[in-house]
């Protein structure tokens, strides 16, 4: 049930970023989890930078949600919140991470999984490495599903 949760909310978010694109052109340039959270209420644009004033909430119902901070749902600073999985681990997205050559046309986005254990699953181009459902990457769960 908790497996199947976190594809339902994988899914949710990958349908919310795809909205983000349309609206702002682009995915959101980051690989936090914050400044994810942010970018999908309307607090940040593509490139890091604050939207102001905020635009809107692009997660189809926050409620089906669990974030870090839920007293701070109503904030407008940024910073404040992360999406969290079924076991209560921040969901992971990177994509066109500054510091490497991103060859990917979309992004990666994932769970941890049960244990919460995550190493490094993606390589300098912004692809999943081999590693990336083996070893104690192998309960991932992965948005969209790798076979």
């Amino acid at each position: 049930a908790l497996v199947a949760r976190t594809r339902s909310q994988l899914a949710g978010i990958a349908q919310a970023l795809t909205l983000y694109k349309l609206q702002y052109g682009d995915y959101p340039q980051t690989e936090k989890a914050k400044e994810l959270f942010d970018a999908l209420t309307g607090k940040m644009g593509p490139k890091r930078d604050k939207v102001d004033p905020p635009g809107k909430t692009l997660l189809a119902n926050l409620s089906h949600f669990d974030v870090s901070h839920p007293e701070a749902l109503t904030e407008s600073t940024m910073g404040t919140n992360e999406l969290l999985d079924s076991w209560g681990n921040p969901y992971h997205y990177v994509y066109k991470v500054p510091e490497q050559s991103w060859l990917n046309p979309s992004y990666l986005l994932w769970s941890d999984g049960i244990d919460g254990v995550s190493k490094t699953v993606y390589n300098e181009k912004g692809f999943l490495s081999e590693d990336a459902s083996s070893g104690e990457n192998a309960d991932n769960i992965y948005e969209p599903a790798i076979q």
